[in-house]
């Protein structure tokens, strides 16, 4: 499943802020990739010195710890419904806040 589908297939606004989470942990760890390899190629620069590769490796690392946190709440939040019986949009709580308040009598 390419990741804008946890986004845009969620069932429920939880599982699609988790989604958005994940994509954005996804964009970050690519753009630090990215800056780690331009700072790998060249150890003299100036962006090398100031950041060191070590703390950027740290960085990286705890993005992907991130990830997989984010990935298994994902999961855990799928498989919610199927463990409770109820179909995924059945489990959607309701959006209309007035929707939980007991019905006043006339």
């Amino acid at each position: 499943m390419p990741r804008a589908d946890f986004v845009l297939d969620a069932a429920n606004q939880l599982e699609r802020s988790v989604g958005v989470t994940l994509v954005h942990l996804n964009r970050l760890e690519l753009c630090g990739q990215a800056r780690l390899a331009q700072v790998m190629a060249n150890p003299n620069s100036l962006e090398a010195i100031l950041d060191g590769p070590e703390q950027m490796i740290d960085r990286h690392l705890r993005l992907a710890k991130a990830k997989c946190h984010t990935v298994a709440l994902l999961g855990k939040l799928k498989a919610i419904p199927n463990v409770m019986g109820r179909s995924p949009a059945a489990a959607q709580p309701s959006l209309d806040p007035l929707a939980a308040l007991p019905p006043r009598p006339l």
